[in-house]
């Protein structure tokens, strides 16, 4: 059984971390007060490449998405086997 993860898309952002990613659109006013939507998810990145990480985890439903759509036009086995893996540890099925 599949796990079920925040619906996307996904936003990367900014605030009180390197990178942030929201499950909504969000933003920072100069005054510190945020605008947009109230977000239900949000992943804090702090790391060297944190804007790069958190552009990759924003892409992730989607990404996650063509595959499973991939899954089904692919014919090559060896290339079939990888997506299934990938899939399977995205939705935490394996690691």
């Amino acid at each position: 059984m599949s796990k079920k993860h925040t619906p996307g898309p996904w936003f990367q952002g900014a605030g009180e971390c390197s990178a942030i990613v929201y499950d909504k659109r969000v933003w920072w006013h100069s005054d510190g007060s945020r605008g947009g939507e109230t977000p239900n998810m949000r992943v804090c990145v702090e790391s060297s490449n944190a804007v790069a990480d958190a552009a990759l985890i924003a892409a992730a439903p989607e990404m996650l998405a063509l595959l499973k759509t991939a899954r089904g036009e692919i014919t090559e086995e060896a290339i079939l086997t990888e997506i299934e893996r990938i899939i399977q540890k995205a939705e935490g099925e394996t690691q």
